[in-house]
């Protein structure tokens, strides 16, 4: 490497480093992927316009469809495998070593260490970055032949001369460049999410952290499988573990197995995941980004420190208490007390048939005493919910009090229309061991509407 070049690796290592500690450094380097993406994109269809057009002029004026095939060549030389890498090459490499660096920064950052990477993680970035380019490239098979392959059927099945081909091939490219662009702004933003956890990995090996809780953004976007995952506590061992898989693949070049090791979902996967305990999910499943365009992240967890630390724990990994843990906690919620002013607000809304704010707390605390009721719990806002529902037969209903487990505070009691799992629920309510209704009430308290 000549001085030149040397003093502008260098420079772009400062500039990486700089950005890499500043705020909204993420969506900074992601603009960056994302612009290099789709400016790689335009420029390489511009070529292929005239790539096509040069060889639509060759073409003999009894051309027929088999010329299809050519033409197809001339948009590969432009647009296929090599074209697109060798015009990203650059970016690709750069970038992701950047997000890479960005996501171990941000685990030493929030744990106070600092992150330092060494030959293996360096190696690994080779690796990923190999990786990166390889789905650049697969563009072309995944997405960009077949736009092309069925336009240029369209256009010779029309019959056109060769140049109202040609005009068609003017009129149309526009269209197609801005379609593809959707195609390669969700390439960069996988790209990104992906390398991004991949060194905040690397960051909670370096630091020592030995489990990480799954963050989804919880809104009207949150993706069925997204939210099947939040808030499960995952071993980074685990996490570890999916990562070799999918390098070592990389490193083979066995695309194929790189893609079983790192899953992505379809909504209809989110059902078979919602329930299954954190333990069971399998090893292709362990980090986001669980599906394109995905919003989740791991962050640091640390290990319980109460009792109910360790009662959300097994909440958020779906899994139940034991029935000893269950008795603690009910015998903890008898000496519920409402929050200031709730209770006579929930008291006129629901409770005007017991006859006095009294005797509705009563009822509320004998719910959560006796036996023939069933206990659930479930996480709301980030916090723990016990719910004790007793069905209503006949009525399709059920009677349900709430307890805030952390401040051992009742939130509600009342009749219940409908199935006890809300959209409003982080962790949709897990149904707890012990003596309560019977097994054929259970599914209709969860999902009845």
């Amino acid at each position: 490497m000549n001085d030149k070049a040397l003093k502008s690796a260098l420079a772009r290592r400062q500039l990486r480093q700089a950005i890499i500690k500043a705020d909204g450094a993420f969506d900074a380097l992601y603009t960056q992927l994302q612009d290099a993406y789709t400016r790689a994109w335009d420029n390489q269809m511009k070529r292929a316009l005239a790539a096509a057009l040069d060889r639509l002029r060759d073409m003999r004026v009894d051309f027929g469809p088999d010329d299809s095939k050519r033409i197809l060549s001339a948009l590969e030389t432009q647009l296929g495998p090599d074209a697109m890498k060798a015009a990203l090459k650059g970016p690709v490499l750069n970038l992701s070593q950047a997000m890479f660096e960005l996501g171990a920064h941000e685990v030493g950052k929030s744990v106070g260490v600092d992150i330092l990477l060494g030959r293996a993680d360096l190696d690994a970035l080779d690796i990923l970055g190999r990786g990166n380019l390889y789905w650049v490239g697969n563009s072309w098979n995944a997405y960009t032949s077949e736009v092309f392959d069925k336009a240029l059927k369209d256009y010779f099945a029309e019959g056109l001369t060769r140049d109202q081909l040609a005009q068609r091939f003017i009129d149309d490219f526009p269209g197609v460049t801005e379609r593809g662009s959707i195609y390669w702004n969700m390439l960069a933003d996988h790209t990104a999410t992906k390398t991004r956890e991949m060194g905040r990995v690397t960051g909670y090996e370096r630091a020592g952290v030995q489990y990480v809780q799954v963050r989804a953004r919880l809104d009207e976007n949150t993706t069925p499988i997204c939210r099947a995952m939040h808030a499960r506590i995952i071993a980074v061992s685990k996490l570890s573990q999916q990562r070799e898989t999918y390098l070592d693949a990389v490193g083979r070049g066995d695309m194929l197995t790189a893609k079983a090791a790192w899953k992505m979902h379809s909504a209809k996967d989110a059902g078979d995941l919602e329930g299954k305990k954190t333990g069971d999910i399998p090893g292709h499943t362990a980090s986001p980004p669980y599906h394109f365009r995905c919003r989740s992240i791991t962050v640091v967890y640390f290990e319980p420190a109460t009792a109910n630390d360790r009662y959300s724990q097994k909440t958020f990994n779906r899994e139940a208490l034991s029935k000893k843990e269950v008795g603690e906690l009910i015998a903890q919620a008898k000496s519920a007390r409402w929050r200031d002013g709730r209770m006579k607000s929930h008291y006129d809304k629901h409770g005007t048939r017991y006859g006095s704010l009294e005797a509705y707390n009563t009822a509320a605390i004998d719910l959560i005493r006796r036996g023939d009721r069933d206990v659930f719990l479930s996480v709301r806002g980030n916090r723990l919910k016990m719910i004790c529902a007793q069905p209503r037969p006949g009525k399709g209903s059920q009677l349900i009090a709430v307890v805030d487990v952390e401040k051992n505070e009742l939130e509600t009691f009342h009749i219940r229309s409908g199935k006890l799992a809300s959209n409003n629920d982080d962790v949709k309510p897990v149904k707890q061991p012990g003596r309560g209704i019977i097994k054929g009430a259970i599914e209709w308290l969860l999902n009845t509407w």
